[in-house]
């Protein structure tokens, strides 16, 4: 996973750089920022975590299309949210080292 990846996939779990750097990293914000512009090589059990709650976010909102049904179809923002999940769906593409 290179810095643009990370990036790209904290944006997708709506996390700001201080708490992924916190809340996904255990490190500083400058750690964090350095992984995002590929000063240092990320670690591997970030790029876990990482993948992991990217897994968890398509898992829940999966859950949530089954729940609601055809009531999505109407929402406002559908274009974007369909976006996402097609983003999700090449998480393997997208995460591969």
């Amino acid at each position: 996973m290179n810095g643009s990846t990370l990036k790209a996939l904290r944006s997708l779990l709506f996390f700001t750089q201080d708490e992924a750097a916190i809340l996904i990293g255990g490190v500083s914000l400058r750690s964090w920022q350095y992984w995002e512009v590929d000063k240092r090589t990320i670690h591997p059990d970030v790029i876990d975590r990482v993948t992991s709650l990217i897994h968890w976010r398509k898992k829940a909102i999966e859950t949530v299309e089954l729940a609601l049904g055809d009531m999505l179809a109407n929402i406002p923002g559908r274009a974007a949210y369909d976006h996402c999940v097609r983003l999700c769906g090449r998480l393997d593409d997208i995460t591969r080292p």
